[in-house]
C-alpha cells in the first residue's frame, strides 16, 4: 500500500453495548488525527450511555455497565461536535461494517445523515490486510505486532487502538515523515 492521501485523515475506534448484537449501540468513540504524515495533538474521545441494557457479557468484555455509562453523554449531545471533528476527513477504521453501522446507527436514532455523506472517504484496513490464503480474517493485533507497532489485545482502550491505527496507517502508506 503506498497510498498517499492529502488532508486530514481521521482513524477511530468505538466500543458498543454488545458486539454480537445485530443492534450494537456506541459506549465508546475514540479517534486521532494525522496529518501530513504525522499524528497530530487533536483528539476526540468520548463515553457514551447506550440507552439501552448492557448484557453481562458486554460488560465482561469491556468493563462498562449501565450503572458505571448512566451519567455518560447520549449521542445526540456529541454528535455535532463528532461532525465537526470528522467532516470531510478521510476515515480510516479496522472492520468498517461494525464501527461505521454502529455510528450510523446513532446518526440515524438522531435524523443525521450517514458517516459516508460527511466524511470524503472511508478505509476499512482490515479489508485492504485480508489476504490471508485460509480466508479467515485478519486480526488487528497480528498486523500490529507483524509491524512493530506495540500492542495489548487485552488493555488497549479504543483510545489507544485509535492510535495505533493511525501508525498503521503511516507505515503501510510510506506517508511518516521523516
Amino acid at each position: 500500500m503506498s497510498q498517499r492521501i492529502a488532508g486530514k485523515v481521521v482513524a477511530m475506534r468505538c466500543e458498543a453495548h454488545d458486539a454480537l448484537a445485530p443492534d450494537a449501540q456506541l459506549i465508546e468513540l475514540a479517534a486521532v488525527t494525522v496529518q501530513d504524515g504525522c499524528i497530530t495533538p487533536e483528539r476526540f474521545h468520548t463515553m457514551l450511555n447506550p440507552q439501552t441494557p448492557i448484557p453481562r457479557s458486554g460488560t465482561l468484555a469491556h468493563g462498562h455497565s449501565n450503572a458505571s455509562l448512566a451519567d455518560s453523554h447520549i449521542w445526540r449531545d456529541v454528535a455535532g461536535s463528532w461532525l465537526s471533528y470528522v467532516q470531510g476527513a478521510h476515515l480510516l477504521v479496522w472492520h468498517a461494517d461494525f464501527h461505521v453501522n454502529c455510528l450510523d446507527r446513532a446518526q440515524r436514532r438522531c435524523g443525521l445523515p450517514a458517516m459516508h455523506t460527511l466524511v470524503s472517504s472511508i478505509t476499512d484496513l482490515r479489508e485492504v490486510l485480508n489476504a490471508r490464503p485460509d480466508g479467515a480474517p485478519t486480526r488487528l493485533q497480528e498486523v500490529l505486532a507483524a509491524h512493530q507497532i506495540s500492542c495489548d489485545p487485552a488493555q488497549d482502550s479504543p483510545a489507544e487502538e485509535a492510535e495505533q491505527l493511525a501508525r498503521l496507517w503511516l507505515t503501510l502508506s510510506g506517508a511518516a515523515q521523516p
